[in-house]
């Protein structure tokens, strides 16, 4: 079954769909411009499907889902199941994704600049060169996710639990991570974590070998068994940090 919806902003046409193992690709143009779907999306594959800015997508199910290349700027996705998706160069600037369901899925080369994911499950996500950067990710579970060369200048991930998250060569510079539960994320090979605010993180048994953490404030932060060896601490602010069995 082939799916092509025309739903101009002249026209807001609600409408309900069960969409299971559909297929939407840039041929069938889906132009879903200020249009408000209620629909159940699971297994479907909606490859390079526009749905420009303001969207309004309350979606029962998108576990599963190919949505490769999809243009989401903007979108409402909030609380969505997401689970298993397939968003790799998917466009979701400034989208909000607040409470949604983002385990498992795979977001590689995903534009996430400024998207709102408070709250949201992103654990055991791929984010392999994602770009985050002023993303707001307070209270995010990111446990386990591949972040690797992900960029998060200027992010809020305040309170986020990142514990066990691969950060290779993410760029964390002027991020907000202040209260976050790092511990045990590995953030070997340049990571960068300059200007980054760390106050009263949990860095516990995490790997920051040769990490440039140049200026950034990481008092009061626990450090405990963590792998600071040739880390670039110039002009880091330690005061109060616990650094009982840090390996520097």
């Amino acid at each position: 079954m082939r799916l092509m919806t025309l739903l101009t902003a002249a026209m807001i046409i609600p409408m309900v769909t069960t969409a299971h193992a559909t297929h939407i690709d840039s041929n069938e143009h889906a132009e879903l411009s200020w249009a408000k779907i209620w629909a159940d999306f699971r297994d479907a594959e909606i490859i390079d499907a526009d749905y420009y800015w303001g969207a309004f997508i309350e979606i029962d199910d998108l576990t599963g889902a190919d949505l490769r290349a999809a243009d989401l700027r903007g979108a409402d996705l909030r609380y969505a199941d997401l689970t298993y998706a397939d968003l790799t160069l998917a466009d979701l600037f400034k989208a909000d994704l607040t409470g949604a369901d983002l385990s498992s899925a795979d977001l590689q080369y995903a534009n996430i600049i400024g998207a709102n994911l408070q709250d949201a499950d992103v654990s055991f996500a791929d984010l392999y060169e994602a770009d985050l950067t002023g993303a707001d990710l307070r209270g995010a579970n990111l446990i386990y996710a591949d972040l690797d060369g992900a960029n998060l200048k200027w992010a809020d991930l305040t309170g986020a639990m990142i514990s066990e998250a691969n950060l290779k060569w993410a760029d964390l510079s002027w991020a907000n991570i202040s209260g976050a539960d790092l511990s045990g994320a590995d953030f070997h090979w340049q990571s960068t974590l300059s200007y980054a605010n760390l106050t009263n993180a949990n860095l516990a048994h995490a790997h920051l070998a040769e990490v440039r953490m140049i200026r950034a404030d990481i008092a009061t932060a626990n450090l405990t068994w963590a792998d600071l060896k040739f880390a670039n601490l110039t002009w880091a602010d330690l005061r109060e940090a616990n650094l009982q069995s840090a390996d520097l």
